[in-house]
């Protein structure tokens, strides 16, 4: 894939797994590549990519991160606050392609300026807990597990059949009377111009 990098569990084929992209502050990559990738390559059997250094921002760069399912991004005051490749346009390019993007903050009282700067994206953050007690290793498990299980690059022709749908739903769905209406709406006018995107 284009000049990135990759390291997996044992000897997995890469094709046949989850691809995760790591990214981060140049400055931080040999405090947080090595701790990371194998706190998620334990928890996951999938293919952590990155990229090594001086690897070029270019268009096959950017085909190769369009194949990852997500991008963990360790998160530092020096990536909040400085200009850098990683938040500046992978953590861009991941937003704008609808990549799901998981900051695993590294640094205590990042919480604020994280928000500011990246707005309310969820994040990981091993030094505070929170109400439910669920601990900071079974969260990422859960996250893993349920991003990189998702068929992302899947695609299924669309079936567009207004009477099977309003069959489907009366049978599946109780009440919801507008709801179910506004649903209807849409299959009827995409049967009517199916050219139209979604």
């Amino acid at each position: 894939m284009a000049e990135l990098k990759l390291k997996k569990r044992g000897m997995t084929v890469p094709e046949k797994k989850g691809n995760v992209y790591f990214c981060c502050h140049p400055e931080d990559v040999s405090a947080y590549l090595e701790p990371t990738a194998n706190e998620i390559l334990e928890t996951e059997n999938c293919a952590l990519w990155y990229a090594g250094e001086a690897v070029p921002r270019d268009a096959a760069f950017f085909a190769a991160l369009k194949q990852m399912q997500l991008f963990v991004m360790p998160v530092t005051g020096k990536l909040l606050t400085t200009e850098n490749p990683a938040l500046d346009a992978e953590f861009r390019f991941a937003q704008e392609n609808h990549i799901p993007v998981l900051p695993l903050l590294q640094e205590r009282g990042l919480d604020g300026l994280f928000s500011r700067k990246c707005g309310d994206l969820q994040y990981l953050d091993r030094f505070q807990g929170d109400a439910t007690g669920i601990s900071y290793g079974e969260k990422l498990r859960n996250y893993l597990d349920t991003v990189l299980e998702l068929p992302w690059n899947t695609k299924t022709k669309e079936r567009v059949d207004v009477a099977a749908a309003r069959k489907i739903l009366d049978n599946d769905h109780f009440g919801m009377e507008k709801v179910k209406e506004r649903i209807l709406e849409i299959l009827a006018v995409r049967q009517l111009a199916p050219e139209m995107p979604p």
